[in-house]
């Protein structure tokens, strides 16, 4: 039997970390999808021999490089110009390797943005990219001396739980204040959370390993046969930092996102002590902080007389969803497996080696191996 999907909602978890099962023994797997960072040389001579250096990147080896004008429109109209660069091996259909966008239209913006999706490369591709651009007649010293001022200003954790659905539970986001679904019900149905520095983007997947990334990116559907695919769920975390706030060789210091995450048991919507304007939204798939916020409180519960007032009623929901809310997972051990999830991002998680001298002696070891 056969089965379609939108080529968006099918991938590979064969290079996202195992994180082991979660209580419901499902087994769970840790990535991040995108990374984007912005940097500065600190001084206007700097930036401009930066700036000539990247003007003047040309395709060699493995590479394709692509330099030219950044559209209006494109990363927010804040760049003047673009560097693309593609694995020569790989189809034009493959996601760019790098991006890299400079010369700011404002004073405001640090010099440099440079984005990629570590999710379709492996460490030693993104490693072996670096290197390469840090080479003298290349980007060289201002490479190093730009990862090192880098701060990170976009950055997606992906929690996957295979066998997991988005209407198993109760999804929250703790703090978030507002939500909604995307086409409830339909192909591309899925649920987001949050608005400003923390945002949960949520929905179902397949995980076909068999099926090449170029394929995916040729087709806009994709039939596959059972065999070839398992479901899970994406917890996608994605963080926005502000300005120097989350520093590129400090990474490791990200604050837990996936412990944001809350789930409640959906039985807590036939309780007959749940407010029942608030469960009637919740069974009508409105997103857990907006049916917080807009349902109306009732005058009896139970047959019993209580407190209308929203205040009094929001602590009697609250009281009550914390006896259905469930422990999916260790958020902290999950969170303790971060630095081997960030291994995936090569030398970019490996900020000593941004040092010459460190590097040149690893460089060296790198040959010998092979």
């Amino acid at each position: 039997m056969t089965q379609q999907f939108n080529r968006e909602r099918v991938t590979s978890l064969l290079g996202k970390h195992p994180l082991n099962m979660n209580s419901a023994g499902q087994p769970m797997y840790g990535g991040l999808d995108k990374l984007a960072c912005v940097t500065d040389m600190h001084g206007w001579k700097k930036n401009l021999e930066l700036k000539q250096r990247l003007l003047g990147l040309v395709s060699s080896g493995d590479y394709l490089i692509k330099v030219r004008p950044a559209g209006r429109d494109e990363c927010g109209g804040h760049y003047r110009w673009v560097v693309e660069i593609r694995l020569k091996a790989k189809s034009r259909k493959h996601p760019i390797l790098l991006a890299i966008h400079f010369d700011p239209a404002s004073s405001q913006r640090g010099f440099q943005r440079m984005e990629l999706s570590p999710q379709h490369y492996s460490a030693k591709q993104i490693t072996d990219l670096f290197v390469w651009l840090g080479r003298k007649g290349r980007i060289g010293k201002y490479l190093y001396q730009g990862l090192r001022n880098a701060w990170i200003t976009t950055i997606h954790y992906a929690l996957d739980v295979v066998g997991m659905k988005l209407h198993d539970y109760l999804i929250r986001l703790v703090g978030a204040r507002s939500g909604d679904f995307n086409d409830l019900h339909g192909e591309q149905e899925g649920l987001r959370l949050g608005s400003t520095t923390i945002v949960a983007s949520i929905y179902e997947k397949a995980d076909a390993p068999g099926v090449a990334t170029e394929r995916r990116y040729e087709q806009a559907v994709l039939l596959l046969d059972e065999q070839q695919f398992r479901r899970f769920l994406r917890l996608e975390l994605r963080l926005s930092p502000g300005k120097k706030k989350l520093m590129l060789n400090n990474l490791l210091s990200m604050e837990n996102l996936v412990s944001k995450l809350a789930f409640n048991d959906r039985n807590a919507l036939v309780d007959s002590e749940l407010e029942p304007d608030f469960s009637r939204l919740l069974r009508e798939y409105v997103p857990y902080p907006v049916a917080r916020a807009d349902y109306q409180p009732s005058a009896t519960l139970n047959g019993k007389q209580v407190s209308s007032a929203k205040k009094a009623a929001d602590k009697r929901v609250d009281k009550l969803m914390e006896r259905y809310r469930v422990e999916l997972f260790d958020s902290e051990a999950v969170w303790a497996m971060l630095p081997l999830v960030v291994e995936k991002l090569g030398i970019l998680a490996q900020p000593q080696y941004w040092q010459f001298e460190h590097r040149q002696k690893w460089l060296q070891l790198r040959r010998k191996q092979g």
